[in-house]
């Protein structure tokens, strides 16, 4: 085919013309690797209208977070977008667990949003000496709960084997009192107030303290358990806790009645009566708790332990006490035989 002149022209100012365009092309996409991002908010200002809420979990990944983004419509067209996005401004490896109210947009104006969005948390505290009748109060006593929870919705969370480490699942025990002592007490912060929440947060932290340093069997973790749960209601003073620890594991070894008035306490309890405190008519109670009646340990733990408490449970102090009274400070005076506990007593009681 001959060209003419007219055609060659043309065919060079289409090439000249492709070159700039792709040279341009180019600049543009160097020169926008170089542009700060807060260009782009100022020429394309942020979404408008409505906002939207969205929760975070504690240890999703940047996927499980842009799944859930997408799920819930705040990010309107692709999750894997929005996870690139997020890699892009650097912020997938330093989100947050918790509440996020966003504007729903697209993947790239969500990602925007998330730069400078703050989550709300919840603040959830645990008592140690908590018991599995007083757990629910928690919950019940803060009027942000809707609908409000019972105690039935709080044994189902309690018994959710999702909600612990899966680690922990070869030993915790399959009833509620059993599994309320493996949940550290502390504060927490939450992404929302709820037993979900708590409960996964507090068994972490459990597990996180003392589950990777122990090998347990469901026997063992169970002991130890409710040992902890004893000590924490019967020591005031912390020093005193791996002391009574001693005493508890001594008269195991002994075969001896661990005559713990807080065991008593709490069989009363199950009954639906709270002493304050502990009389010889107490000591009847016909329970597997009392521990003036039946040898051994209690049938579970009878509270959530404390740190301190389960410490002291996996590290007795080493000595050969076998029995205590407490003073009217709270303390304790410890003895070897029983004559010297009689005495004690005595000198308590004359203060």
């Amino acid at each position: 085919m001959i060209l003419t002149n007219n055609t060659k022209s043309k065919f060079v100012i289409i090439f000249i013309l492709c070159i700039l365009i792709f040279c341009t092309c180019a600049a543009l996409f160097a020169w926008n690797r170089k542009i700060p991002i807060e260009f782009w908010d100022s020429v394309l200002p942020m979404p408008m209208g409505q906002t939207a809420s969205v929760l975070i979990r504690p240890n999703q990944t940047v996927a499980d977070i842009a799944r859930t983004f997408h799920a819930e419509g705040i990010v309107t067209d692709s999750a894997r977008e929005f996870a690139l996005w997020l890699a892009k401004f650097k912020i997938d490896r330093r989100i947050l667990p918790g509440k996020y109210n966003l504007i729903p947009s697209t993947a790239w104006d969500v990602a925007r949003q998330m730069r400078t969005a703050a989550p709300t948390s919840e603040t959830v505290t645990i008592i140690p000496g908590t018991s599995i009748y007083d757990f629910v109060n928690i919950f019940s006593a803060s009027p942000d709960i809707t609908p409000a929870i019972n105690s039935g919705d709080i044994d189902s969370y309690i018994l959710d084997d999702a909600l612990y480490p899966k680690y922990m699942h070869e030993f915790i025990p399959q009833n509620k009192e059993g599994r309320l002592a493996f949940l550290l007490p502390d504060t927490y912060f939450t992404a929302e107030l709820s037993p979900k929440e708590l409960i996964s947060a507090a068994s972490e932290a459990w597990w996180n303290k003392f589950g990777k340093l122990i090998s347990f069997d469901q026997k063992m973790a169970k002991e130890k358990a409710i040992i902890a749960s004893l000590i924490e209601r019967e020591a005031l003073w912390d020093s005193e806790r791996p002391k009574i620890a001693g005493v508890i594991y001594n008269r195991l070894r002994k075969n001896m009645l661990l005559q713990i008035d807080a065991a008593v306490v709490y069989a009363h309890l199950i009954q639906g009566r709270r002493l304050t405190r502990v009389l010889y008519k107490d000591l009847e109670i016909d329970s597997p708790y009392n521990l003036y009646k039946y040898g051994g340990l209690t049938p579970e733990p009878i509270c959530v332990p404390s740190l301190l408490s389960w410490e002291a449970a996996l590290n007795p102090e080493n000595h050969d006490l076998l029995y205590y009274v407490a003073d009217k400070d709270g303390s304790h005076i410890f003895s070897k035989t029983h004559s010297e506990h009689l005495q004690n007593v005595k000198k308590v009681r004359s203060k």
